[in-house]
């Protein structure tokens, strides 16, 4: 009888019942968590990332042999501090071995937003009266881009990565 007095006066102690309640928000604020992130996915990852980053590693190996042994570089020129709904030029300068401006092929910008796929768009770019491959871009939002240049010329995909902020 006296061990059921102390277990209900322990029961009523300010310390078990501060312990106990913080466990209990712990599990309830995990199984919370847990469900939203179940019912609403995070947008980073594409759906069909594993393939897409197999094939970008096998590509990439590929592409390093056709610039060595085509010479060409990229050298994709971005604006300084490119900020939201102004117009920006990108620049995607193109070189052979003899260092003159490739004036031929194909070439498209791939924007990617890192922490919305949504929000992701292309534009093709067009070669200026200089030979460089050019287009006007409108970043619609602040934040983190990734820009991927890709040339098609002489049946050799070849690209150029950059990372750039988008202030307000």
């Amino acid at each position: 009888m006296n061990t059921k007095l102390e277990l209900k006066k322990d029961l009523k102690s300010p310390w078990l019942l501060g312990i106990l309640g913080t466990v209990l928000i712990a599990v309830i604020a995990n199984i919370v968590l847990i469900f939203m992130s179940f019912n609403h996915p995070h947008s980073l990852v594409s759906k069909d990332y594993y393939e897409k980053g197999k094939e970008y590693f096998h590509t990439q190996a590929d592409q390093k042999k056709a610039v060595k042994l085509l010479g060409y570089k990229l050298n994709l020129v971005v604006p300084e501090k490119p900020k939201v709904n102004v117009e920006e030029i990108i620049h995607l300068k193109v070189l052979d071995q003899k260092g003159n401006i490739v004036q031929s092929g194909e070439a498209t910008l791939f924007v990617y937003r890192v922490d919305d796929t949504s929000k992701d768009f292309k534009i093709n770019l067009h070669q200026d009266s200089h030979g460089e491959f050019v287009s006007r871009i409108k970043f619609p939002f602040p934040g983190t881009w990734d820009l991927i240049a890709q040339l098609t010329f002489a049946g050799e995909k070849l690209d150029v990565a950059e990372r750039i902020f988008v202030e307000k």
